[in-house]
């Protein structure tokens, strides 16, 4: 993008036509932006890490156990445990 841009769902809103976004060109020097954007490895960890810890108990009331219904992958989000016995590969927080 090189100049100034409003991005517009599209179809028509209740609210009309408010943008979803807007981008603006040079409003940081050289490229700080982008290379904060690029050093970001693991948004899956990201999400996590905003979603607070699990709480075992919350889980054992909704019916699941740990190692064996879900197993942690992080302290704020973990695996299921599939159908045919393996942990699935999406995280949930």
């Amino acid at each position: 993008v090189t100049e100034d841009t409003g991005i517009m769902k599209p179809i028509a809103t209740l609210d009309g036509d408010v943008p979803l976004a807007y981008i603006i060109t040079d409003a940081y020097p050289n490229n700080r932006v982008r290379d904060t954007l690029m050093s970001i490895e693991d948004t899956s960890t990201m999400r996590a890490n905003c979603s607070g810890p699990i709480s075992k108990d919350e889980m054992a009331k909704r019916g699941l156990i740990e190692n064996r219904d879900y197993k942690l992958r992080t302290p704020n989000s973990y695996h299921i445990r599939t159908s045919k016995g393996g942990w699935g590969m999406i995280a949930y927080s």
